[in-house]
C-alpha cells in the first residue's frame, strides 16, 4: 500500500499556522511594549518574552515542518507485508516489523491524530543526528491520501 502527501492539506495547514505566528508576535510585541512594561514591570515584560518566544519557535517549527511536507512529492511510504518502506527520510529507510515496536493512532501535538510508528531501536548513529527527536515517526493523518480505516485494515491483515 503506497501513501502519499495530501499537499494541498499541508500547504493549506502551513499558511494557517504561518498567519497565526505572524499576527501572534505583532500581539506580543504590542503588550511586551505598550502593555506590561508600563504597569507590571521588567519581570513579567521577561516571562512574556520567554513565554511567546517559546511558542513561537514551536508554530514555526510546525508551519516549517508543513512547508517541507507540501512540497514533498512522490509516495511518502509504503506498507507491505515484510515492513514499512519510509521515504520521508533521506536515503529512505525500510523498517521490518520486527524493528518496529508499535503502531498506533494518537492525538499528535494537541491539534490532530496521527500514524505513530515507535521503533525498538535505532542505529547510535541516527539517535545522535536526531538527539531531540524520539524513536518515532509521526503522520498526522489529514495530510495522508488514504483514509486511516484502510490503513489500518491493511495493517491489521
Amino acid at each position: 500500500m503506497d501513501i502519499k502527501v495530501n499537499r494541498s492539506q499541508a500547504k493549506s495547514g502551513a499558511w494557517v499556522i504561518g498567519l497565526m505566528t505572524i499576527v501572534g508576535i505583532c500581539l506580543s510585541i504590542y503588550v511586551a511594549v505598550f502593555e506590561s512594561a508600563e504597569t507590571d514591570g521588567p519581570i513579567v515584560l521577561l516571562l512574556c518574552v520567554l513565554l511567546f518566544g517559546w511558542l513561537f519557535i514551536c508554530l514555526i517549527n510546525i508551519s516549517l515542518w508543513l512547508i517541507k511536507l507540501s512540497r514533498f512529492e512522490g509516495t511518502l511510504m509504503t506498507i507491505t507485508e515484510t515492513g514499512i518502506i519510509d521515504y520521508w527520510e533521506n536515503p529512505p529507510r525500510e523498517l521490518v516489523w520486527d524493528d518496529i515496536k508499535y503502531i498506533k493512532w494518537q492525538i499528535y501535538q494537541s491539534v490532530s491524530v496521527a500514524l505513530v510508528i515507535k521503533l525498538k531501536k535505532r542505529p547510535k548513529k541516527e539517535i545522535i543526528r536526531n538527539w531531540l527527536g524520539s524513536q518515532t515517526l509521526r503522520y498526522p493523518r489529514q495530510y495522508l491520501t488514504i483514509p486511516d480505516h484502510k490503513i489500518a485494515r491493511f495493517i491489521t491483515k
